[in-house]
């Protein structure tokens, strides 16, 4: 039973980490980014009255890179959280969509440099995005020992 709690316990926060991480994307999106990028287009929350948004152009260059590339990996570190925490139980299922998300979010980010899709590509983005699995799958692996070990 106390396991049982446990478990739920640290998926619980799992769940509230990865739900931090995707609002946390689209803050330093909508308070950081103009209003003609397509996460606007997506929500509908363009045209919010009274409201004025930093220009990037007016910001430091590396706030400008945070802004520009820190949203990406935040979601994908979201992604991949909420997809592990969904397949909790199922280790195999769950390194195949965690497979199959991370290359579609590698493939969107690639589309970017042929114009095939709407974007802007940057290599920085594609670093963030390397740099929320490399964190996660450590994270997994911390969890995974601490259930192993003979004190757990």
């Amino acid at each position: 039973m106390r396991a049982a709690v446990g478990y739920q316990k640290e998926r619980l926060l799992y769940l509230i980490f990865a739900l931090f991480s995707l609002c946390s994307g689209c803050a330093v999106y909508y308070f950081f980014r103009n209003g003609d990028i397509l996460f606007y287009g997506w929500t509908g929350l363009a045209d919010l009255p009274g409201f004025q948004r930093q220009n990037a152009g007016q910001l430091p260059v590396f706030l400008a890179w945070l802004t520009g590339s820190l949203p990406d990996g935040l979601w994908v570190l979201s992604g991949i959280m909420l997809l592990r925490c969904v397949l909790w139980n199922n280790k195999k299922l769950c390194g195949i969509y965690l497979f199959v998300f991370c290359f579609f979010a590698l493939v969107y980010e690639l589309l970017q440099i042929s114009e095939r899709i709407r974007g802007t590509f940057d290599p920085a983005d594609v670093c963030f995005m390397v740099l929320a699995v490399v964190f996660e799958r450590n994270l997994a692996k911390k969890r995974r020992g601490q259930k192993d070990s003979p004190s757990a």
